[in-house]
């Protein structure tokens, strides 16, 4: 049986959305695995396309959640790096403020997406673990001695 190649995109979604979900479930799987490399790769490549995306449509409410999660996985990243480093050393602490720079652009986005009421519940737990991860984050830095950025308003 043949199928109509229209009603299977309105059926599936384009293949950019199928790709971009590709891209982030691998981010978030490498950083489960504790594989950085793949995890940054694949999150920096999501927010490529959802750049993309924003570009031609800047409201649009799925490319500012991928890039918001992709943000995330960025900063889960270099939380994982700051935690292989040996303590209070540089390289930590910058792994560390990479992790809390990441991390505050996701909450942002998620902020944002809450006061325009494009953020569904279900993604709001999103908003809670970002939140969480930079709390840990922040903590780590304060017990290595460094400065931690102050939070903005």
């Amino acid at each position: 049986m043949r199928r109509n190649p229209a009603s299977c995109r309105a059926a599936c979604g384009s293949a950019a959305h199928w790709l971009r979900n590709t891209y982030q479930y691998r981010a978030g799987t490498a950083n489960g695995l504790g594989d950085t490399e793949t995890a940054i790769v694949s999150a920096q490549e999501l927010m490529r396309l959802d750049s993309q995306v924003l570009k031609l449509s800047p409201k649009n409410a799925a490319a500012q959640r991928e890039q918001a999660m992709a943000q995330f996985q960025l900063g889960r990243s270099h939380e994982i790096l700051a935690m292989r480093a040996p303590a209070r050393t540089p390289l930590r602490n910058q792994e560390l403020s990479e992790a809390q720079s990441w991390l505050r652009k996701s909450a942002e986005q998620y902020q944002a997406m809450q006061r325009d009421r494009t953020l569904t519940q279900r993604y709001a737990e999103n908003l809670k673990a970002t939140q969480a991860a930079l709390s840990r984050a922040e903590q780590e830095m304060a017990a290595s001695g460094a400065s931690v950025p102050a939070r903005p308003h």
